[in-house]
Parts: C-alpha cells; sequence; structure tokens
C-alpha cells in the first residue's frame, strides 16, 4: 500500500530528473497496478481517478488508460455473472 501511495503523490514536476532510475510512463504504469493491488474503491478514486497530478503521469502512458467508473467497481468488486 506504500508504494502505491508514493507512486500516485509524485509530481509531474519531477520531469525527467530520475529518468536513469524510473520513466515517468513507469511511474504511471507502477502507480496504477499497486493501487488497483491495494487500495479500496474510495481510495482509487480520491487517489488515482481524482488525481489532478496523477492524471498527467497517465497521459503519458495512453495504453494504461484510466478505467472509467464501471470498469473500476466491477474491478474492485467483480460480478459474478460478468466473471464466466
Amino acid at each position: 500500500m506504500q508504494a502505491a501511495r508514493k507512486f500516485t503523490e509524485v509530481s509531474v514536476e519531477l520531469g525527467t530528473t530520475f529518468n536513469n532510475v524510473i520513466a515517468p510512463q513507469d511511474v504511471a504504469l507502477y502507480g496504477v497496478l499497486c493501487a488497483l493491488a491495494s487500495f479500496e474503491r474510495s481510495e482509487l478514486q480520491q487517489r488515482v481517478m481524482a488525481n489532478i497530478g496523477f492524471k498527467e503521469f497517465m497521459e503519458l502512458t495512453p495504453e494504461v488508460g484510466l478505467p472509467d467508473k464501471g470498469a473500476l467497481t466491477n474491478c474492485v468488486n467483480p460480478r459474478p455473472d460478468k466473471l464466466a
């Protein structure tokens, strides 16, 4: 959970300062993956979906994309009829 929080708190003002360690696109990818694995729905909404700073990272990685609210709900609380 700590990793998810740290990734979603990174500011895009970081720029290319740490490109030799991690690319901005990787911040978005790792942030989303850690958040989906760690956060409850309300925290996902707050720290990922409504986080303007983190959305800027997401825009750098369009293949990851931000899930819509329906996808977020199904990811956190999958419906049994949708699992088949």
